[in-house]
């Protein structure tokens, strides 16, 4: 799972019957100004059956869903502070829900009967985070910033209690009810932290009662997930030295070491019984232990990437007791018997990760998005629905994912074999492992691979590019780029060039230019009927072009925004703009009068990190204003071909569309 940041996103929409009516499945409702459409669920982060089972939460990276178990139908919750939810509680009646997140100075509670916040709690401190929440009793028990504890009383939340541990907690785990530990009622809380240390505090009063040192001696000590049995007798941690450790909570001692596994774990849970442990893996399986001899029952298989969250639903549940609840990368959640380790059902899809590039077909009806994992997703812009998918060509990561113009091709670079840990307080993600990288190029109409030069087994492409009307492809193969006719497999052009640091290209929107980098990462622009090359005199790095829709002017962004003006004889530097912008991804685009320049930008305000869309006047460099509604990077920005729509992929899951008319018109009215 990722970094979390808050993005201010409302959703206003009334749920009075909460999960007795048939909710869309990708609700327009509670939009930022100015967009008229989300399409995704965004990524899965944590998955909670309320205590009689008939609901399932699931915090994802835009907010909260709420399950019924019975048909699936799926409801999202309301809150004028919505962002990414990263950690779920619900109460002992199942009446009650609570959310929370990262650099989100708030906690939701939910009244689930009417599907109304009841209360909402603010968080305080320096980059304010909740990691962790737990109903305990007659408290509300939250970690916030990674090393405060709060208590608040479970039925007036009113703060009760705040305490600083010494350490960074990555995971924390609280005892249920009246544990054996005689100290003060017996209610305690381990945390693990990032120097491989567990430690168990009385839940009162902060005071440490023991620590545990099971990972402290590897070289990764970062503690990533804990888990405690429901008669609070045995604790089980894992981390990042990629061991499964048990421990005994009464006496404070290590029962056993489950061997060094091949990936990190990413998710626990155990039975309601006690009697097995589920682990999901960076690698997608899950395997399920028996608690009592320490030995592997079974591995489950059938999600495609990270297993980012377990949850066993209770044993009483009328609709698929027992069963264990896996929530992937992959976007799907699913359904097992843990006795038999078969999948029971494939409970629901569309949480999907990491929208890497989005494409409108030529009539603006369709919008299509490729995910980091490489699947294809069709939306329908008059229902705002899914209507097809493409998962042949699936990946544990993309290097690269590029759409023609119009949405019928499709060029990834990828990677099969990887292992991947998405995490909360990481910028990314890490992967570890053995993998293979492939190439493939495919027909979107007819979902099949097109084939040529680049699908050889010895071609090590790392970017590519079409042009604007798809008939010419260019690849960059490390020592050169080479630019062919689709069609004919001819090549037209060959730039000998070592691959810089990160190459880039972009075809000119009349397809008559190519800009690039060389491997000293210079920018150059290739004119392709004359082959003249024009080399920009402009020093550092260069991180991303774009061109101007009349194709008379390229924007760089490098320590700075520069605008140039094309000419095929000579060239010149219009301006340098003073008004910049900072992001981790860099992702540019002209507006479609050529007067906006269009770009992501990071920023904090008040203590949060905002992912918005700034909106630069080139002729004036005036900054017209910022569009927020993203929890995460944003990856793409695309406009539809009659230029009233603007689209924008995220790393969240999801699409924002943008009423590009409206947004404009509203700036001219504000002056």
């Amino acid at each position: 799972m990722k970094r979390i940041y808050l993005v201010g996103i409302t959703f206003i929409f009334s749920i009075t019957f909460l999960l007795e009516i048939q909710s869309q499945e990708y609700p327009q409702v509670g939009l930022p100004d100015g967009a008229f459409a989300r399409l995704g669920k965004g990524g899965i982060n944590v998955l909670r059956f309320s205590p009689d089972g008939s609901r399932l939460a699931v915090g994802t990276d835009v907010g909260v869903w709420v399950y019924d178990v019975s048909d699936a139908t799926g409801t999202a919750l309301p809150s004028k502070n919505y962002g990414q939810v990263s950690t779920l509680a619900f109460s002992p009646d199942g009446r009650i829900l609570v959310s929370g997140g990262g650099s989100n100075p708030y906690i939701n509670v939910w009244e689930l009967d009417t599907g109304k916040i009841f209360r909402t709690l603010t968080v305080e401190g320096k980059f304010p985070t909740v990691t962790d929440l737990y109903f305990h009793d007659s408290f509300l028990i939250s970690v916030r910033d990674h090393y405060e504890v709060t208590i608040w009383d479970r039925h007036t939340f009113q703060e009760l209690l705040g305490l600083v541990v010494d350490d960074t907690i990555n995971a924390v785990r609280f005892t249920d009810n009246e544990t054996v530990i005689d100290r003060n009622n017996g209610k305690v809380i381990a945390s693990g932290d990032s120097t491989g240390e567990i430690d168990i505090r009385e839940a009162i009063t902060g005071e440490r009662i023991a620590t545990l040192n099971g990972h402290k001696e590897s070289t990764e000590k970062d503690i990533i997930t804990l888990g405690i049995t429901n008669d609070n007798k045995l604790l089980v941690s894992a981390g990042r030295d990629k061991t499964i450790q048990l421990w005994d909570i009464p006496n404070q001692t290590q029962l056993a070491t489950i061997k060094r596994q091949k990936a990190w774990v990413t998710s626990i849970a155990f039975s309601e019984d006690r009697k097995i442990l589920a682990t999901g893996y960076a690698s997608d399986v899950i395997n399920l232990w028996n608690v009592n001899t320490r030995r592997k029952l079974r591995t489950l298989k059938g999600h495609n990437n990270t297993v980012n969250a377990l949850t066993f639903a209770p044993e009483s549940t009328p609709n698929y007791g027992a069963c264990l609840a896996s929530g992937s990368a992959d976007g799907t959640i699913r359904f097992w018997d843990p006795k038999t380790g078969k999948e029971l059902v494939t409970f629901t899809d569309g949480h999907t990760e990491w929208v890497k590039t989005v494409a409108f077909n030529n009539t603006d009806t369709q919008i299509v998005s490729a995910a980091y994992n490489g699947v294809i997703e069709k939306w329908n812009l008059q229902t705002k629905q899914r209507e097809g998918i493409f998962n042949t060509p699936q990946f544990d990561d993309t290097e690269s994912a590029v759409l023609s113009s119009d949405a019928t091709r499709y060029a990834v670079s990828g990677r099969k074999g990887t292992q991947f840990a998405f995490e909360h307080d990481s910028w990314g993600y890490k992967s570890t492992g053995l993998f293979l990288k492939s190439f493939q190029l495919w027909n979107l109409t007819t979902e099949k691979k097109i084939p040529g030069p680049w699908h050889s087994l010895f071609v090590k492409i790392v970017g590519s590019v079409f042009s604007p009307d798809g008939k010419v492809f260019a690849y960059d193969k490390k020592k050169e780029i080479i630019i062919v006719d689709i069609t004919t497999k001819s090549k037209l052009f060959q730039i000998d060039e070592r691959e810089p640091f990160d190459r880039k290209l972009a075809f000119s929107p009349d397809g008559k230019l190519l800009a690039y980098t060389d491997k000293s990462d210079k920018a150059k622009v290739l004119v392709l009927d004359t082959q003249h090359e024009i080399v920009l005199p402009i020093e550092g790095r260069i991180s991303i072009f774009a061109f101007s829709p009349d194709s008379s002017m390229l924007a760089t962004k490098g320590k700075d925004i520069h605008l140039w003006q094309l000419d095929t004889s000579k060239q010149g530097e219009t301006k340098k703009l003073t008004n910049n912008f900072f992001g981790l991804n860099n992702v540019m685009t002209f507006s479609p009068d050529g007067n906006t320049l269009v770009c992501y930008d990071l920023h904090m305000l008040k203590k949060r990190w905002l992912y918005g869309i700034k909106l630069i006047d080139v002729r004036t460099d005036k900054v017209l204003g910022i569009l927020s509604g993203h929890t995460e990077p944003i990856e793409t920005l695309v406009f539809s071909h009659n230029g009233k729509i603007l689209a924008s992929g995220s790393m969240d899951g999801t699409i924002l569309l943008w009423d590009w008319i409206e947004i404009m018109s509203k700036l001219k009215e504000d002056g």
